[in-house]
Order: C-alpha cells, then structure tokens, then sequence
C-alpha cells in the first residue's frame, strides 16, 4: 500500500505498464519524454540530409500535439475550460524540459566535464 494516493487517470495508465510495483513503472514512464525529444532532435538532423525525415519529424510533433490537446481538454472538462491553454503550455513545458534535462543528464555520464578547481575559484 502507498503513503500517497495516486489519482484514478494515473493509475489506469499506470496498469498499462508493465512492472512488479508502481515504483517501477514510474520508472518506465520517465523514459517517455526523453525518447520523444531524442526522436525529436534525431529526425530533425535527419531532415537536413533526408527529406523523408522531415515527415517524421511533422508526424512526432503533430502526433504530440494531438494527444496533448485531448488529455488537456480532458482534464479542462474536468476542473475548467479556463485552464485548457495553460494545461497544453504547461504540459509541453513539463516534457521538453524533462527530455532536454534526461538528454542533458546521459550527456554528462558519457562525457564527464572535468572542471578545474582554478577555473571556479582563482588563486
């Protein structure tokens, strides 16, 4: 049993995963938004070499959109047709950034910057 309680949304898309525990699946589902901007940033490049890339490209970002304008409206139905754009910005916020600092984060296990104690604070 769970110290807090998950609302029903996350937990029916929770179900959808596979896993032992919710931990785990919680786990699985934070990789989510670091494959969509990888992806993203991928047929981006590959768009400047291949036009078919391109429409990769447009159908990531028009698929995102789409499912984002349903699940917002869906919760804006639910507490307010007033918070329908912010709930599309804020959950578009919320994923690039997260998939930008995942991105940003196996950067950093891959390529350790080793910075020099001079650099920060001079003699």
């Amino acid at each position: 049993m769970s110290i807090v309680e998950l609302p029903e949304d996350v937990l029916e898309i929770l179900d959808m995963v596979q896993g032992e525990t919710y931990e785990e699946k919680i786990r699985i589902l934070a990789l989510v938004p670091f494959v969509f901007v990888l992806s993203l940033i991928g047929s981006l490049i590959g768009a400047l070499f291949f036009k078919s890339f391109s429409y990769l490209f447009l159908f990531i970002i028009l698929t995102y959109l789409a499912v984002n304008i349903f699940f917002s409206f869906k919760q804006a139905l639910k507490y307010g047709l007033k918070y329908f754009i912010p709930l599309v910005l804020s959950f578009s916020t919320l994923h690039f950034s997260y998939g930008l600092g995942s991105i940003s984060g196996v950067f950093k296990l891959i390529m350790p910057i080793k910075e020099k104690r001079e650099d920060v604070f001079p003699k």
